[in-house]
């Protein structure tokens, strides 16, 4: 499968981190997606197989050589995939607004989304208090 990867990206396979990078660079704009979705979709899992860290490539190697059937190596495959998704999205999901799911750029913004969520809240009735009226203060931790 990493012979194949080395190929598709056409790079040695003792090639490095950096020549890796800019091989996919280089072939996804030759290949772009709006135009080759197949291939790119191709040269985008080489490019993410190859970029791993070295010991978890080395787990999937081992795990590729004990494995029996394509069903095994499939399901490889996927627990991989999904365990480098979830790690992407819970890095994602702390930089994301709850309330809406859109990026928080910065404190002001935040502020102002939880601002025009009280003034909705005022407007249809429902009463709150707020940090001053319960005792609390920004400072009190």
């Amino acid at each position: 499968m990493l012979e194949q990867d080395h190929r598709i990206l056409r790079v040695d396979r003792d090639a490095d981190q950096e020549s890796i990078r800019k091989s996919y660079i280089k072939l996804s704009r030759r290949y772009h997606p709006e135009h080759f979705p197949e291939k790119f979709r191709r040269i985008k899992c080489a490019y993410e197989r190859l970029s791993l860290d070295p010991s978890t490539l080395a787990d999937i190697t081992r795990e590729l050589a004990r494995a029996e059937s394509t069903d095994q190596i499939t399901s490889l495959i996927i627990k991989q995939a999904g365990t480098e998704a979830t790690e992407k999205k819970k890095k994602e999901e702390l930089l994301m607004d709850p309330m809406t799911l859109e990026p928080v750029l910065n404190v002001r913004t935040v502020r102002q989304k939880i601002s025009g969520l009280l003034q909705d809240i005022e407007k249809k009735g429902i009463k709150y208090k707020t940090a001053e009226e319960t005792g609390r203060n920004e400072g009190a931790g």
